[in-house]
């Protein structure tokens, strides 16, 4: 845009060092035309952003040979992820394809044995929360507990030995009756890398069996850790039943 008077102003400046080689008379002079391009400068500045200002609100039309944003025009272009060539550095194996290998068969067998039923209570909760990577069994002499529980794999122990019913707080039958009950239990976790098994210290059948089956875990080789539960001595426990745990074959201490 052209501004009002600007060669007038470019002849004023241009000559300012004039001002320099003159006499002392004509300074005087030089201020007043400083002053007077000044004002001019600012008169084109003014006019210059009204210019503007009328283009913004629509009074003056643009030019259409003036430079535009093509932004406005044409859409935006997409920019695509290109994955990386391969190297002919790389070695071949990155360059081929490999069948994918099921580890499914190489996976450990673990089994949660829950013995009495303090030990089926603890087995319902693990397959309640959705346990996985484990198999379940339940032993127990009590066989109106066995049918609580929530896995099919069930052992009930000497059923001829206590009738069907609980070992009546009386460890010395829980250990008879895992022992008469021993071979079909160490069939059911045959094959087994590892068993848990967990109990109940305060009545017969958890007392007496768990450490007759860790025991026999242990001969067969298999690695065994035991999660007991002691109850306190508000619910009546003997002498009887904590020599009796101390005492076993599987507890040394």
């Amino acid at each position: 845009m052209v501004i009002p008077h600007m060669k007038a102003i470019a002849t004023t400046l241009l000559r300012p060092h004039q001002a320099f080689h003159r006499p002392a008379q004509h300074l005087a002079f030089s201020n007043e035309a400083t002053k007077a391009a000044a004002a001019v400068l600012r008169m084109g500045f003014k006019k210059a952003q009204q210019d503007e200002d009328d283009i913004l609100k629509g009074k003056v039309e643009v030019d259409p040979a003036s430079p535009m944003d093509v932004s406005e025009v044409m859409p935006p272009v997409e920019k695509k992820l290109v994955p990386p060539t391969m190297s002919s550095t790389q070695p071949l194996w990155l360059t081929q394809d490999h069948p994918v290998t099921d580890l499914s068969g190489f996976a450990p067998k673990i089994v949660v044995v829950g013995v009495g039923g303090a030990g089926g209570n603890a087995v319902n909760n693990m397959i309640a929360r959705g346990l996985q990577g484990v198999e379940f069994l339940v032993c127990n002499t009590d066989a109106q507990h066995l049918r609580t529980t929530l896995t099919e794999n069930r052992v009930q122990m000497a059923p001829e030995l206590t009738g069907g019913l609980g070992c009546g707080a009386n460890p010395e039958v829980g250990r008879e009756a895992a022992e008469a009950a021993i071979d079909e239990i160490l069939e059911r976790v045959h094959g087994a890398n590892m068993i848990f098994i967990t109990a109940g210290m305060g009545g017969g059948t958890g007392t007496g069996a768990a450490p007759v089956i860790a025991q026999a875990a242990l001969d067969a080789g298999v690695l065994t850790v035991a999660v007991v539960t002691k109850v306190f001595t508000a619910h009546n426990i003997t002498n009887l039943m904590l020599r009796s745990l101390t005492n076993s074959p599987a507890c040394p201490t």
